[in-house]
């Protein structure tokens, strides 16, 4: 008895709907996913944002108001009660104290702020 064997297809010709598929899904992904970034960050709230500058002598000035530890750590703290979630961008000098950037992150974490940048200038 001879066993008569069937022709069955070839896997590449099974493969292939299956690759096409998922070619497509990855081209519409590619083309919504720049929409549906543009539509969401369009309907996010703006984040206020307060620059605090620290100078080389390690003095601080808050959106251009130079401010005394004390009055630093209250203006941190009334800004964040009445904008939760607002964003601190700490800007130092190059050659500033960095005891004062320590400071600084120390008085916007004991006033609330927890949304904080840096950056050298």
């Amino acid at each position: 008895m001879a066993r008569v064997m069937q022709a069955s297809r070839p896997a590449s010709e099974v493969e292939a709907p299956v690759i096409e598929g998922l070619l497509a899904l990855l081209v519409l992904l590619l083309v919504a996913s720049p929409l549906l970034a543009r539509a969401l960050s369009a309907t996010a709230a703006p984040v206020p944002e307060l620059r605090l500058e620290i100078d080389r002598g390690g003095d601080y000035a808050l959106d251009g108001r130079p401010l005394g530890h004390a009055a630093l750590t209250a203006a941190l703290r009334q800004a964040e009660a009445r904008s939760p979630g607002l964003r601190l961008r700490i800007a130092a000098a190059d050659d500033s104290d960095p005891r004062a950037l320590a400071g600084a992150l120390a008085m916007a974490e004991q006033a609330g702020v927890r949304n904080i940048g840096s950056e050298l200038r």
